[in-house]
This record gives structure tokens, C-alpha cells and sequence, in this order.
């Protein structure tokens, strides 16, 4: 990877953690005025622990062995993974719906297609990841 993507996946994973942070104060905001705040409390912690992973993935990417075309893949399906993912729970959040099939309203199929979107890239990005590392491995013996 080079040091543009790595730099790449920082700063999205930094941009990840504060929206997440972010969600919090709308769960706080909510539970405030005796709502409850279930959607932004997931949105939270699931926008916290993607945002840990990019920052985690672009500590650790120089470890890493992959061809430079598999590198590149992994920095961008991280970045789709973390805003598709952004994009699912604040539409769930904001909502209120649960976007667990693509039926019901414009705003559930948006929420559906970007958690698909998520499990997908999120997929490759961690195959690509566990390549790497074993790649690693490997070479050090």
C-alpha cells in the first residue's frame, strides 16, 4: 500500500470514530427526552468499532503481503465498507426503521442496500486482510 491509501484509511477511520461519537449525542439527546434510543446507540458503536478497524488495518497495513492491486483493493473496500455502513445506520437511525429485507419505504430499501453494500465489501476486506497476514507469515519463517 502506499503511503497515500495508508493515509487514506486513517483518516476515514478517524472520520468514522467522530460520527460515531456523533451518534452518541443523538442517543444521549434521546434518552434525554425519554425516547429510546436503541438505533443511535447500535449507530454508535457499530460507526466506533468501524472506525477502530480502518484505524487498526492502516496501523497495521506495512505487515501486510499482498500484490499492490490487492492492496489498493483493500484500501477501498475498507472505505466503501465504512460509509456504506455510515450510510445504513444513519438512515436507520434517522428513520427509525430496521432495515433487515428491502420492503417498506424509499428510506428501508436505501438502509437494506447499503448494509448489503457493507457485508460484501466488508467480506473482501477482511479476506484480503487474512491474505496478508498469512502471506506475512510465510515469508518470516
Amino acid at each position: 500500500m502506499t503511503h497515500n491509501e495508508r493515509g487514506l484509511i486513517i483518516l476515514h477511520g478517524a472520520a468514522e470514530v467522530l460520527l460515531g461519537l456523533l451518534c452518541g449525542l443523538a442517543a444521549v439527546a434521546e434518552e434525554l427526552a425519554r425516547a429510546q434510543p436503541q438505533t443511535w446507540r447500535a449507530a454508535h458503536a457499530a460507526l466506533l468499532l468501524a472506525g477502530v478497524w480502518l484505524l487498526a488495518t492502516g496501523a497495521v497495513f506495512p505487515l501486510l503481503v499482498l500484490p499492490p492491486r490487492q492492496k489498493s483493493a483493500l484500501c477501498w473496500s475498507l472505505l466503501v465498507t465504512a460509509y456504506a455502513f455510515s450510510t445504513a445506520v444513519l438512515v436507520q437511525g434517522i428513520t427509525g426503521v430496521r432495515a433487515l429485507s428491502p420492503n417498506g419505504t424509499l428510506a428501508t430499501l436505501i438502509a437494506y442496500g447499503a448494509n448489503i453494500v457493507t457485508v460484501g465489501s466488508g467480506m473482501l476486506a477482511a479476506l484480503l486482510t487474512l491474505l496478508g497476514a498469512v502471506a506475512a507469515l510465510k515469508g518470516g519463517q
